[in-house]
């Protein structure tokens, strides 16, 4: 049996049971098409954003409640001049100057209880 999209149909038959062995009468069996067509598409869409984080000009830095990078793109290693494995784990106060420190916890700490920066904050 094919489905619209070339695929064979996802299909599972149970027995009472709930395990499915063979040969055991009554069982039901469900269509799951729909929930393995969704994972495809979810899948597609999370290439998709990897796609566009990896490929933009600007630099992405994630980093956890501690100020440690947990994530960079490729800009942001550009920008940085570190690569991906030298910033995950380093702290954000790392690639902040000395004299902008004090304003760069005041900002962390903004973002951290606020969800975001000061607005024009960079």
């Amino acid at each position: 049996m094919k489905h619209n999209n070339d695929n064979v149909p996802g299909f599972e038959t149970l027995g009472p049971d709930g395990q499915g062995k063979p040969g055991e009468t009554p069982f039901n069996t469900r269509d799951f098409t729909s929930r393995k067509e969704a994972g495809i598409a979810l899948e597609e869409s999370e290439q998709r954003y990897r796609s566009y984080i990896n490929n933009m000009p600007y630099g992405m830095f994630v980093a956890d409640e501690q100020g440690r990078f947990q994530f960079v793109n490729p800009s942001a290693c550009e920008l940085s001049g570190y690569e991906e494995h030298e910033l995950l784990g380093m702290k954000i106060l790392e690639l902040v100057s000395r004299q902008s420190r004090r304003a760069g916890v005041r900002l962390f700490r903004q973002v951290m209880e606020h969800g975001k920066g000061p607005e024009g904050a960079t």
